[in-house]
């Protein structure tokens, strides 16, 4: 699935879900910003591996809050952002 474009992503950050993530790509962590703020920086696609149990409905970002543009989970892999699309 995730195959189909490699050239796109070998330039993608990946990173895990620590608590719980919602469909827009929002996360809560355990606190501190550390990859929001690598994330802030990185020109990549930015891509979350979690769970599937730890998909909620809504999360309320906090400011400095960066989402991801992909979700990959057991079940699915979710876009995030729409402009992601055009990749895929």
């Amino acid at each position: 699935m995730v195959s189909g474009n490699s050239k796109v992503w070998k330039q993608a950050a990946c990173n895990r879900a620590r608590v719980v993530f919602d469909r827009a790509g929002n996360r809560i962590g355990y606190g501190g910003g550390y990859y929001d703020s690598y994330l802030k920086q990185a020109d990549c696609i930015k891509v979350r591996v979690a769970f599937d149990f730890q998909c909620v409905e809504q999360i309320v970002p906090e400011v400095h809050d960066v989402p991801v543009d992909y979700i990959i989970t057991e079940k699915e892999m979710i876009t995030c952002r729409q402009a992601c699309q055009e990749i895929r």
